[in-house]
C-alpha cells in the first residue's frame, strides 16, 4: 500500500495546513518515485519524520 497524500499542520515549520501529494507506483519503471528537495530549513526532514 502506498501513501497517496499527507496533510501536515502544527509541527515545526508547518504552522498552517500543507497538503503533499505523492506519486503512486503503477508498475512502470520510475513510477512512484518521490524526490523531496528544497532549501535548508524548509521542512524536508519534517516531511520524512511525519
Amino acid at each position: 500500500m502506498a501513501i497517496e497524500k499527507m496533510i501536515i499542520k502544527g509541527i515545526r515549520s508547518f504552522g498552517s495546513e500543507q497538503n503533499i501529494e505523492f506519486a503512486i507506483p503503477n508498475g512502470k519503471p520510475g513510477s512512484g518515485l518521490n524526490i523531496i528537495v528544497g532549501a535548508n530549513n524548509s521542512g524536508k526532514s519534517t516531511i520524512i519524520e511525519s
